[in-house]
């Protein structure tokens, strides 16, 4: 059933993150393998970094700086993720005796308290807000009215 965009349903709705959703699809299309840190990086790098980062309004180049900061954002997010059940992980033991981190799709209802007061606050607090702002113009309002009478009686 569709609904109205001036609808409260539609004004607290979540915005999709980019990157969350970029990350979510290359692990659903890819969910028969599990990724390291950096693999995933290099694919966002590869196909979605001028888009998620807006790369281009420097020039385009990726140093190990931009590097870094694009892997700290995608480590985070992957961190969100796991938290929200959204995809999951698991150290492995490496041939050379290392253990690496990998990460993989996960098609499991999130079933975290804490993922719903995180995906369910803001738009209560938003609605707060909005409701906030509508008795402040009505205070103003009714501020000016009585300034208007007071004015009148004198």
């Amino acid at each position: 059933m569709p609904i109205n965009t001036d609808s409260d349903n539609w004004e607290n709705g979540q915005r999709p993150d980019p990157l969350e959703v970029h990350i979510r699809k290359f692990l659903a299309d890819n969910s028969e393998q599990a990724f390291f840190l950096d693999e995933i990086v290099d694919h966002v790098l590869e196909n979605e970094a001028n888009s998620l980062f807006l790369l281009e309004e420097i020039g385009g180049e990726v140093g190990e700086k931009t590097r870094d900061l694009v892997k700290t954002r995608v480590a985070a997010k992957l961190e969100e993720l796991n938290w929200r059940q959204c995809i999951t992980w698991r150290i492995v033991e490496q041939d050379d005796g290392g253990r690496r981190t990998y990460f993989s799709y996960s098609d499991d209802e999130t079933i975290s308290p804490l993922s719903a007061v995180h995906d369910e606050f803001p738009a209560n607090f938003n609605s707060i807000e909005r409701n906030l702002e509508h008795l402040s113009d009505d205070i103003e309002d009714l501020e000016y009215r009585m300034y208007e009478v007071e004015r009148e009686q004198h």
